[in-house]
């Protein structure tokens, strides 16, 4: 695999806000409040446990500290089998410092592992990828934060001018990765963040477990599920992880921008992509029907359509290019 140069397109990430862009309501960008970006070589943590050689217990507690000024626990964003995701904040003045930390039950050796796997993943396009390092407690247990975004592309409402810089943005984000060797294959609305900085908006993938090798599937190593699974793999206990992959769930999370994605989301009850509810080949044209009685830009029913096509082969014959064509 080579890291090749990246066009001059793609080397720029960030979508500038004109005056006409700014989100209403729940998603507005308020950029009078725009927060600094909090530096991560600055962070320290202690645990309430000493070093650990198998799993991290059950119930422990963080503190983490920016510049030693303590900061607050304000949330957990989310937990699992895996561990939880919470959110700390410092309030220092009229800044305000914010930082995510992952607080594992897994095996702590196998953090830095982790770590250094998705470093390697991401670096290939990294001003697309969430900022994020690993960081020892006192007694050198390993934790992985990463910067606080503004929020995801699932909690923003946003006109079809904004849909449109989007999907042009999350082409160039797909096709980095793609380029280089990779498939993100979760992407949704969920797994995109935002941060409002300098009247721009700044996106990055926030799932740190979704990148997979091109070339592989489960048989050969563990690879993150697929929120939108391709109707060929509805049943299937593995899934390739190719071209025809990054372009149907750009296509898919296309529609999902515009609520169209019911349809699409693998399902089951147990979090796996290839046994239940995923879109079957019988449910395609139900789906393609809805797309293109949907009152959206016939630009965008055309890319949706082509991408999501029920045969692989015809799907292949598309690229990303598509895109730019149609909204560039």
């Amino acid at each position: 695999m080579t890291n090749r140069p990246l066009s001059k397109k793609e080397t720029a990430p960030f979508i500038i806000i004109q005056p006409g862009d700014l989100f209403n309501s729940y998603g507005k960008c308020n950029f009078s409040l725009t927060r600094p970006a909090t530096n991560l070589n600055n962070i320290k943590i202690e645990s309430s446990f000493k070093k650990q050689k198998d799993k991290y217990p059950k119930n422990y507690t963080l503190k983490l500290f920016y510049n030693d000024k303590v900061m607050k626990k304000v949330k957990t964003l989310g937990e699992g089998g895996y561990g939880k995701v919470v959110l700390y904040q410092l309030v220092d003045g009229n800044n305000i410092r914010n930082v995510v930390v992952k607080m594992p039950f897994d095996d702590p050796c196998e953090e830095p592992k982790i770590l250094k796997e998705y470093m390697k993943k991401a670096s290939v396009c990294n001003h697309y990828v969430i900022p994020i390092r690993s960081v020892e407690d006192q007694h050198g247990n390993p934790f992985i934060i990463m910067q606080e975004a503004n929020g995801s592309l699932e909690e923003l409402d946003m006109d079809n001018r904004l849909k449109i810089k989007i999907i042009i943005q999350l082409t160039k984000i797909i096709k980095c990765f793609y380029n280089n060797g990779f498939v993100y294959t979760d992407l949704k609305k969920a797994n995109i963040l935002y941060r409002c900085k300098d009247e721009k908006i700044e996106f990055y993938l926030g799932d740190i477990g979704s990148f997979s090798e091109l070339g592989k599937n489960d048989k050969d190593e563990d690879i993150s599920p697929a929120s939108f699974p391709p109707p060929e793999y509805a049943g299937e206990k593995t899934m390739k992880v190719d071209k025809n992959l990054s372009i149907y769930t750009l296509g898919a999370t296309i529609a999902d921008l515009y609520n169209l994605s019911d349809d699409l989301y693998a399902s089951d009850k147990d979090g796996h992509m290839y046994t239940s509810n995923e879109m079957k080949k019988e449910n395609v044209p139900d789906f393609h029907k809805k797309v293109k009685n949907s009152n959206i830009p016939n630009e965008v029913k055309e890319i949706i359509l082509a991408f999501t096509t029920i045969s692989p082969k015809k799907r292949l014959s598309y690229d990303f290019q598509l895109v730019f064509d149609k909204l560039c």
